[in-house]
């Protein structure tokens, strides 16, 4: 018994001093540690050719345009893209992206790509007509379940480099 009590108000003390465990807080989110690298070029032409050309790029690569804003100091593009997982059918990611264009001069824009990305499991199931509330049957209803399992800011270089080195080349081939 007096071994006991020890061992209670030790897990007691445990519990308490891991449940004051510091967590990331909103206020950290802008902090050095959080900024991308990489999302932000100097395109070499005008506003309007770089829209055109993102425009063009995010089209063929199979973005939906779900936002434009052509403000008077610059341009934004809201997209998403789903994409079907190639090895398991059963889950699937998105993307949803941020393009946001701003005029340096009359020859320069700088482009700010964003992108999210979401995964989620895609889960069928079937619902069982028992014989006496033990014997499952007959399927008499399927339900269907979708479960996110990561969602996080996209940081890879690769997915950036990508991007504006096929808008460089549409920049180059509309002139």
């Amino acid at each position: 018994m007096n071994v006991l009590k020890p061992i209670m108000l030790l897990l007691t003390l445990l519990m308490l001093i891991s449940g004051c465990s510091t967590k990331k807080t909103p206020e950290s989110i802008f902090s050095e540690a959080q900024k991308l690298e990489g999302n932000t070029r100097m395109i070499p032409a005008s506003l309007d050719d770089t829209w055109n050309a993102s425009m063009e790029l995010v089209g063929r690569q199979g973005f939906n345009i779900n936002e434009v804003d052509t403000g008077m100091m610059g341009k934004v593009l809201g997209l998403t893209k789903e994409i079907k997982n190639k090895d398991d059918d059963e889950i699937s990611h998105s993307i949803k992206a941020t393009i946001t264009l701003s005029p340096v001069s009359n020859r320069l824009t700088r482009v700010t790509l964003s992108a999210n990305q979401t995964t989620e499991l895609h889960k069928k199931s079937y619902i069982w007509w028992h014989l006496l509330w033990m014997i499952p049957l007959i399927p008499i209803d399927t339900e269907y379940t979708n479960i996110v399992t990561d969602r996080d800011t996209i940081k890879s270089s690769d997915f950036y480099d990508d991007f504006f080195s096929e808008l460089l080349a549409n920049v180059k081939n509309n002139h």
